[in-house]
């Protein structure tokens, strides 16, 4: 194994959408344990800072045993949460590092060159309202990343093509809800 393939890249994690109004902002949790201790959420003190780092790693590691599972990394860390200081324009994220397995990503990409364009249009083509800075074509994605195997160059890079690998094989961030939520004490 090429000493490349051991090379730790710090990213963003792939698939996870945020805290903020999506599933795992934790009302539903809330109202679900109110309802079965016959209580009001008045009455209930949740640290959710404690619930969103626990939400965030135990994702953390469903992620990561996934992209093993397809043999594109070699481990997924969880690093720490990113909150936006307004909710306007982007959502949380959690940042990673991450042990690729470069040859396979290389293999992967070129096997699913097309779709991986399709999801660069989608993602990064500039629209009304959004200005993206990133490529939007799998072959500047290709020049820009040495046929991608200069995955560390930008860190945003090995997290969109995960996200991508990901996607193109129907995994989705709610396929993880029920183990995350397993693994996270609501009410402490």
């Amino acid at each position: 194994m090429d000493s490349q393939d051991k090379k730790a890249i710090d990213t963003w994690l792939p698939l996870f959408k945020g805290f903020y109004n999506t599933m795992w902002d934790g009302d539903s949790e809330l109202d679900s344990f109110c309802e079965y201790n016959e209580v009001s959420s008045d009455d209930v003190e949740v640290d959710w800072l404690g619930y969103r780092q626990e939400v965030a790693v135990s994702i953390t590691s469903e992620i990561e045993g996934k992209l093993i599972e397809l043999g594109l990394v070699d481990s997924v860390k969880f690093e720490t949460i990113i909150s936006p200081n307004y909710y306007n324009f982007v959502n949380d994220s959690i940042d990673v590092e991450i042990i690729p397995i470069v040859d396979n990503i290389v293999s992967y990409i070129q096997s699913n060159y097309d779709a991986f364009d399709t999801y660069l249009k989608k993602r990064y083509t500039s629209r009304d309202g959004f200005t993206s800075f990133r490529f939007n074509s799998a072959v500047e994605w290709t020049e820009d990343t040495s046929n991608f195997t200069a995955l560390g160059k930008d860190s945003h890079v090995l997290g969109a093509i995960l996200d991508f690998a990901l996607i193109n094989e129907q995994v989705e961030e709610n396929d993880f809800y029920y183990d995350v939520i397993n693994n996270v004490c609501f009410d402490e």
